[in-house]
């Protein structure tokens, strides 16, 4: 009890002082404001919360955890478990804080979209999917970024994940937990102990423990009730008060948190809105909450009591867009932002020091189609939103007025699967880092595939042994990875085969067992992102072969085995998003494009190809998944198409751009730049990407190669690029400048195997 007394007491001082959060930087804030409400809500204990604060002292403010264990955070640090995250008295310099993955929940297609965060630029970079329950809506990670929920309103349940140290979910044993009916909304409290779930049909809040491991384990009462139809819900930053948004009673519910997580109504358990509450949220320092109501167009604001109890503000509500979604609040508490689903814009508004929200100029901003979560990152620098018609997530940066305005250095949009409703993210105190690992070179005269360690320069150094045998006969085409790291596959178009290795951890490929498959004349092979399936491009048959990847990465068969591509399928490839495959096929001169079932299976687009230059060899699409180029060998072009909501390609104006011999496509994964490996050219071209997706000439518009340029490739960082030189049998190796223009490394070159005829990079996320 005296430990307790001593925590009241330093409450007591905090309360004397001016609010001292650690802000993320890096952003400023401009103003303090006053802290006396959240002085009260820390220093109101009873004596069980007292007693359990003794056993999990984490729960403490920043500062006075500082205070009582000044000495364990100087050894320990931070785990950025804490809302702004921090340091405490004594600490010099406060952590940066840095996105680092995000989440978005696709309810029409039952995955999650994941993505790696560019701290610098923001840019979302896609990494895979996973599956989840039917009708997923809302996603949420805990604070620690350990585990990440969804709730699926049609199945009525919780997926929860582990996020690996690369960003990617796996689901933990079980898989799902039972909610109430139609779970809507899904958050974590500040502590990361509990999670909440608002039960749209069955009026009630589930409520769990979250165990050491990340498992969901239901309070005892398992639920509580709310208002008709709660649709979301937030807790406070203290963990004490949770509130929920109840559509079909136009309220507000409001609970006390007691020490074990379960939900207890407050006196006056709801307070009034405006018409059809769909979103709430609390401003980062707990003064004060907001209500979107979509029938009403307004936002309802609220101060919090010394008791948590809900006040209307003068003016009580204040107008947004038609139809207001979704709201967040900026890290810093100064900028609140309304997705508007019925305008397609994005409300902008100032936070007052009385948390009285003011129009910015421009009020709006535009979105795509059906905006329907917006979210700031945890730097405060950028803010996405996502557009549940248009199948996208679009991107702002965030100026020094608080208003959002385009990014510059990458595209505005990137594609998510089907139906994206809702978006979490992680954060850190180091940025996500690509770090280039291996790099494996198909030597198409001599059955070997050679394979080296890419150094920190980004030059190639050989494994040992520097090669390994591939097919039974000559002419094997390029290796393929999948998203993971862990297995590769080579097309042998002479012994109709595909062989198939684990990546070990020193790079090296072993044979699985068996170690090939059967495969009639393959030339290409591409792996969606979730890692799950495989397509084969058979070049003499007309067909695409579609393959199930096992837990050891071998290849299976689907049902059907093949789908029919045109005429000579010489190249497969599957967009970023995992929904759509196209195949160039060389001899008609056409790419074949297709939907990706729920099972992997291929199904033709409507129209099932579209026209190219003659005899197209590769594509590429852009990392934003808008953006799709072909290579035309005789033609001399390179083509470009925009990607529909459909899938389908659509030429952009102008439909080509010149340049010699055209063999192989790439484009970096910033989406800035595209280069070109121009076969008996001995070139690469190098394009700057315009905002439409149009290429442009760099200066220079062309760097030269060894001979017969056949493949070009950039490795994960987005640092190095390396062409496949067949009759030199090297590598040309390069480094990539700010303006995205190629400077050979020294060495320049990579000795290869006879004949090299692609170079595939693989690496990790740090």
């Amino acid at each position: 009890m005296a430990f307790a007394l001593l925590i009241i007491g330093l409450c007591a001082y905090r309360a004397g002082q001016r609010d001292r959060r650690v802000h993320l930087a890096p952003s400023t804030r401009l103003f303090s404001r006053a802290s006396i409400v959240e002085n009260r809500l820390a220093c109101i204990f009873h004596q069980e919360d007292a007693m359990n604060t003794i056993r999990n002292p984490w729960r403490l403010s920043s500062l006075a955890a500082a205070i009582l264990f000044a000495g364990l955070l100087a050894a320990c640090g931070d785990d950025g478990g804490n809302g702004g995250g921090g340091g405490g008295v004594g600490a010099s310099t406060p952590a940066a804080t840095y996105p680092r993955f995000a989440y978005v929940a696709n309810a029409d297609s039952d995955t999650v979209s994941q993505f790696a965060i560019d701290s610098e630029t923001g840019q979302l970079r896609p990494n895979g999917y996973v599956s989840t329950g039917d009708r997923p809506y809302s996603v949420t990670v805990d604070p620690s970024g350990r585990t990440a929920y969804v709730a699926n309103r049609e199945s009525d349940t919780v997926s929860q994940y582990r996020i690996g140290t690369t960003g990617t979910l796996t689901p933990l044993s079980p898989p799902t937990v039972t909610t109430g009916t139609a779970p809507s909304s899904i958050t974590v409290d500040p502590s990361s102990r509990w999670a909440y779930v608002a039960n749209r049909e069955s009026h009630t809040i589930s409520q769990f423990n979250i165990d050491a491991t990340g498992i969901l384990t239901p309070l005892s009462p398992p639920t509580v009730s709310t208002g008709n139809t709660p649709y979301s819900i937030t807790v406070d930053p203290s963990s004490r008060m949770a509130y929920v948004a109840n559509q079909g009673s136009n309220t507000v519910s409001q609970y006390r948190i007691d020490a074990t997580g379960t939900l207890t109504p407050l006196s006056l358990p709801t307070v009034s809105t405006g018409d059809r509450p769909q979103s709430v949220t609390i401003d980062p320092s707990g003064h004060t909450a907001y209500v979107v109501n979509q029938n009403s167009d307004t936002i309802s604001q609220f101060s919090i009591g010394a008791t948590g109890a809900l006040t209307p503000l003068s003016p009580p509500t204040v107008s947004t867009g038609d139809r207001p979604y979704s709201i967040t609040i900026d890290p810093s508490g100064r900028m609140a932002y309304v997705a508007n689903q019925g305008s397609n814009t994005v409300s902008q508004y100032h936070i007052d020091v009385t948390g009285a929200l003011t129009p910015l100029s421009p009020p709006t901003v535009s979105t795509e189609v059906a905006p329907s979560s917006v979210i700031v990152d945890p730097s405060g620098r950028s803010a996405y939103v996502a557009n549940r018609e248009s199948h996208t997530i679009s991107q702002f940066n965030i100026d020094a007025t608080g208003a959002l305005t385009p990014p510059a250095a990458v595209t505005q949009t990137v594609a998510t699967r089907n139906g994206p409703t809702s978006i979490a993210m992680t954060k850190g105190t180091s940025p996500v880092v690509y770090k280039p690992q291996w790099a494996y070179v198909t030597n198409f005269e001599s059955t070997t595939v050679s394979q080296y360690r890419i150094n920190e320069t980004g030059a190639l150094a050989p494994l040992n042994p520097p090669t390994v045998i591939t097919g039974n006969q000559s002419h094997s085409f390029p290796v393929t990875v999948d998203p993971s790291g862990r297995w590769a596959y080579v097309p042998n178009a002479d012994s109709q085969t595909v062989s198939q290795y684990r990546i070990d951890a020193t790079g090296i490929l072993t044979p699985l067992s068996p170690p090939t498959v059967n495969t009639p004349f393959p030339f290409s092979v591409a792996i969606d992102p979730s890692g799950r399936w495989a397509y084969v491009a058979n070049q003499l048959n007309n067909i695409v072969s579609q393959y199930r990847i096992g837990a050891t990465g071998a290849l299976t068969p689907m049902s059907p085995p093949t789908v029919s591509a045109g005429g000579g399928p010489s190249f497969v490839i599957v967009d970023p998003t995992g929904r759509w495959a196209y195949a160039v096929n060389n001899f008609s001169s056409t790419v074949s494009q297709y939907n990706i079932g729920a099972t992997g299976t291929l199904t033709p687009l409507s129209p099932s190809t579209v026209g190219t230059d003659p005899q197209p060899l590769t594509i590429t699409i852009d990392p934003s998944g808008r953006t799709a180029y072909v290579a035309n060998w005789l033609s001399n072009t390179v083509l470009q198409y925009r990607i529909g909501a459909t899938g389908a390609l659509t030429p952009l104006t102008p439909a080509t751009v010149s340049t010699p011999n055209a063999i192989s496509v790439t484009v970096d994964p910033t989406g800035r730049t595209v280069y070109v490996a121009n076969g008996p050219s001995n070139t690469v071209s190098q394009y700057g990407i315009g905002t439409t997706g149009t290429l442009t000439p760099l200066s220079p518009p062309t760097v030269n190669t060894g001979t017969a340029a056949s493949s070009v490739t950039v490795d994960p960082s987005g640092r190095t690029v390396y062409v496949a030189n067949g009759p030199s049998n090297t590598v040309s190796q390069y480094g990539i400048g700010t303006t995205g223009t190629l400077t050979p490394l020294n060495p320049p070159t990579a000795s290869t195997g006879p004949n090299p005829i692609s170079v595939t990079t693989t690496g990790t996320i740090e």
